[in-house]
């Protein structure tokens, strides 16, 4: 007979060496550091069973564990793996030490575990945030738990089939590695490769963990020949001959469950006896041997009694695991009936009673076999059935049961009740901040509601709003679109403009700078000067994308403090902290650091005391900028580095597409070349999956300011050609922070009339902008540089003029340092002298070492020229 219980370290024949590695990374986690270990391989070739072996002897020496896992992506409610999970925890623990794990985040956790509320009782209420914040607190709030479990004894957190994962339980695993590095957690996880390359934020997961140095990958191999025979022996009790073997690990190809499989056939058919305690073929397979697992599955439920497989293919419409009485209402039986007729599969061990009086298919193949037995009228006849069956006894208060319902009516073809839950589990998503999940969802109600529905604009609306922050940039432009000509039909203006404003941030985002003027233009005119929070919203992107984006300073400027005002006057801190924000930033861009720098440096306090970490990102990428300015290079990389733990907070991939980037240069002005370099070469697959031409521009730009920086003008060249390339798609005026960098490059490499052509070129573009303004400060310097190297003093004593408003501040270069060279140039000793100390002054300062080297060589420069005079 073969054995049933397959959790135990016998069925560690052949993978001793794999369970060896698991072992050990928990012995790693045991001691105090999060480790995550991931199992690859084929269907059936036995990561679930090492997973479960893991989990009996981790529970046997001393850790707890908990289990959950992801099932077909379609139908699965966000954060499945971690539902299961916790959830089994939170029935089995007692009150007491639930609220001390949970703590202040019990409310929080209740949105996604509602097992808590009937063992906590009534929680407060939450204050309401917008997504990214709000995502940021629960996912806070579950790691927090699961720290506060792991402090009692070691945290074993098995997660099962991770190829169907949701993103939400993908990003939350990064949370967890990311924010608590030092816990005694060990996450084992087990996927299919081949189904998850289909799932973009699987490699992404993967590529983060490896960063921080908490992956372990196992390829998880076929057996070989011995070890498949061994492990056969072992289920049938008694060795088998070599014939036998040879012929299990042809057919099997050393996929154990395909071997399991084939041993339950043979069997039953009578193929292998046991003779004198060894199992012998008694005969060749009476048909032809089964080429595949689904093949083996399928002629062991050819077997079973016709009612029992009629049963089973139902079983399989509803999924991996289903509920007797759920199965007997969708068939139209009695549940003791069911039972009765679910008794041959399971001592066939095609399905497995659990202790919770649920059951479930054992193993994915079984039921995959029999669900692509199901004919699609069938199949959606039996999803109505069966979605009936749910909604007669369904309380809407999880999202696992909204997902249930959404699933099974979508592919029942009851477009009114699909269109229903579809739209009910996208606000239950949103909820629980799953925006791919609420895409989804949306995308799903709008194809099964009624075009003129009245409800249509608001969910084209929100379906915009989801798409914005996950970069689903077509989805999004579709969904504000619609929703921009739908509202106007209805004359709702204040709808209108909020459709407006979000196709004014996704053209923003696309660099679309003329359309996403022009629609944040038309929300403003919408909205008319209303004191709501829309204003203040559309008012700011106004006044940035003016000033910092089109080079209207004192328009954007204006459009800035009218923003703050309102802000203010609603006493809203939130809003207050983007309003203060954008006018800090263009005040410091119109050169005034004494109001602008204590503004910004309020604004990031606010955005901190309101838990709003996108808007907190927001104000450090700000100050960054204008810390290099004054030449505070430390003190840029310092903010960039709390922008960047913002900006992970906050999950908002838009905003890390110039944080490694800007860290590299920063990191170049302090001669750290190889942690630039390592910054350089870690983001080009973030920034390429972007998928926007601006980012990759910045990061060719940066390679080759690098390289620049080293002196190394042809490695240079290539890069910032590409780079300003692409920013010169975009348009006019998008290289002109770039151009010189360029210009001095191709002189480098003796290319004199193309750096030439470029001076000519930046010579028109400054005298479009701002006198005051920092990009005219930014040509300036690179322009000021070339009329230095080549010579040319006429240049040179036009833009030291210019730049004289600028001094004390660092843009490409120390200002006063090119200041003293064009001195230099027409031979004033003294002034030369001045500008050279107060450079020197700001170098030492800041400790900006490659200011200190280029001063060595000016000062060697006046020395020659003073001597040449004399």
């Amino acid at each position: 007979m073969i054995r049933s219980d397959f959790h135990n370290l016998n069925d560690m024949v052949g993978r001793e060496p794999e369970f060896t590695t698991v072992w050990q990374r928990l012995s790693i986690a045991r001691a105090g550091q999060t480790t995550v270990v991931i199992l690859a391989g084929d269907p059936g070739i036995g990561k679930s069973r090492l997973l479960m072996t893991l989990a009996d002897q981790a529970s046997k020496a001393g850790a707890l564990t908990l289990r959950g896992g992801a099932v077909e992506a379609e139908g699965m409610p966000p954060y499945l793996p971690f539902l299961e999970a916790l959830g089994w925890y939170i029935r089995t623990t007692d009150r007491a030490t639930l609220e001390t794990q949970c703590g202040r985040g019990a409310a929080i956790l209740a949105t996604i575990l509602p097992e808590l509320l009937p063992r906590l009782g009534e929680l407060p209420g939450t204050t309401p945030l917008p997504i990214e914040q709000a995502r940021l607190r629960l996912y806070e709030a579950v790691t927090d738990f699961l720290a506060a479990i792991a402090t009692t004894q070691p945290l074993v957190l098995i997660l099962d089939d991770l190829h169907w994962a949701d993103p939400a339980s993908l990003d939350l695993i990064r949370h967890i590695v990311r924010t608590q590095p030092g816990l005694p957690l060990l996450i084992a996880g087990a996927y299919r490769p081949a189904e998850g390359a289909d799932n973009p934020t699987l490699a992404r997961t993967w590529t983060e963990l490896r960063r921080l140095r908490a992956l372990t990958n196992i390829v998880i191999a076929p057996l070989t020949a011995p070890d498949l025979a061994a492990l056969a022996a072992t289920h049938l009790g008694g060795a088998i001959e070599p014939t036998l073997a040879s012929l299990l690990h042809s057919h099997s190809e050393g996929n154990p469950f395909f071997a399991e499989e084939l041993l339950h056939t043979w069997t039953e058919e009578g193929t292998i006896r046991e003779f004198g305690g060894r199992w012998q073929l008694a005969g060749m397979p009476g048909q032809r041997p089964p080429a595949t697992i689904l093949e083996t599955v399928q002629q062991r439920v050819a077997r079973l009694p016709a009612d029992t497989t009629d049963l089973l293919r139902t079983a399989s419409v509803i999924g991996r695991e289903f509920d007797v009485e759920l199965l007997a209402r969708a068939s139209g039986h009695e549940a003791e009936a069911t039972e009765d007729r679910l008794r041959p599969a399971i001592r066939a061990q095609l399905v497995r009673a659990d202790d919770m009086g649920g059951y479930r298919f054992s193993h994915d193949q079984v039921r995959e076999s029999l669900y692509a037995e199901v004919t699609p009228l069938r199949r959606r006849r039996l999803h109505g059935f069966i979605g009936a069956a749910l909604e007669a006894n369904a309380t809407l208060d999880s999202a696992q049961r909204v997902a249930d319902l959404a699933f099974h009516f979508v592919r029942s073809g009851d477009r009114t009740r699909g269109a229903r839950y579809s739209r009910l589990a996208a606000t239950r998503a949103l909820e629980l901040y799953a925006l791919d999940d609420a895409i989804r969802h949306y995308q799903a109600t709008l194809d099964l509601l009624d075009p003129n529905d009245s409800e249509r604009g608001a969910l084209l609306l929100e379906l915009g709003l989801a798409a914005l922050p996950e970069n689903a940039q077509e989805v999004a432009e579709r969904a504000f679109r619609a929703a921009h000509d739908w509202f106007q039909r209805d004359g709702d203006r204040l709808a209108t403009a909020r459709a407006a404003h979000g196709l004014g941030q996704l053209r923003w985002r696309q660099e679309r700078l003329s359309e996403a003027l022009a629609s944040f233009e038309e929300a403003r005119d919408l909205l008319d000067g209303e004191a709501c929070p829309e204003t203040v919203q559309v008012l700011t992107d106004l006044g940035s994308l003016l000033a910092v984006s089109l080079a209207q300073q004192e328009r954007g400027l204006d459009y800035g403090q009218r923003a703050l005002a309102i802000a203010r006057a609603l006493g809203d801190h939130r809003l207050e902290a983007t309003a203060g924000r954008t006018v800090g930033n263009l005040l410091i861009r119109g050169n005034d650091f004494a109001t602008g720098l204590p503004l910004l440096e309020r604004s990031l306090a606010l955005a901190e005391a309101a838990g709003d970490p996108a808007e907190a990102a927001e104000c450090c990428g700000c100050l960054a900028v204008a810390y290099d300015w004054v030449g505070d290079i430390e003190r840029a990389i310092a903010v960039t580095l709390q922008r960047k733990n913002f900006a992970e907070r906050s999950h908002d991939r838009f905003q890390l597409r110039h944080l490694d980037g800007w860290l590299a240069a920063m990191y170049c002005y302090r001669c750290r070349w190889a942690e630039a370099e390592r910054l350089i070469t870690e983001s080009r697959a973030f920034i390429e999956r972007l998928g926007s031409p601006e980012p990759l521009a910045s990061w060719h730009i940066v390679r080759g300011l690098s390289a620049w920086m080293r002196g190394d003008y042809r490695a240079a060249e290539g890069p910032l050609d590409t780079g300003i390339a692409l920013l010169r798609e975009i348009g006019p005026n998008a290289a002109i922070w770039y151009l010189g960098g360029q210009a001095i490059t191709k002189l480098g490499v003796g290319k004199r009339a193309a750096a030439l052509a470029l001076l000519a070129e930046l010579d028109q573009l400054v005298a479009e902008q701002p006198p005051a303004s920092m990009a005219t400060a930014e040509v300036l310097t690179y322009l000021a540089h070339l009329a230095i190297a080549l010579g040319d003093r006429t240049r040179a004593d036009d833009y030291a003029a210019r730049l004289a408003p600028f001094r004390d501040q660092h843009h490409a270069f120390l200002v006063d340092r090119l200041l003293g060279e064009c001195a230099i140039l027409r031979c004033a000793w003294a002034e030369a002298t001045g500008y050279l100390d107060a450079a020197e002054a700001n170098a030492r300062r800041y400790d900006n070492l490659q200011e200190l080297a280029h001063l060595e060589m000016s000062r060697a420069a006046l020395a020659l020229a003073q001597g040449g005079a004399a």
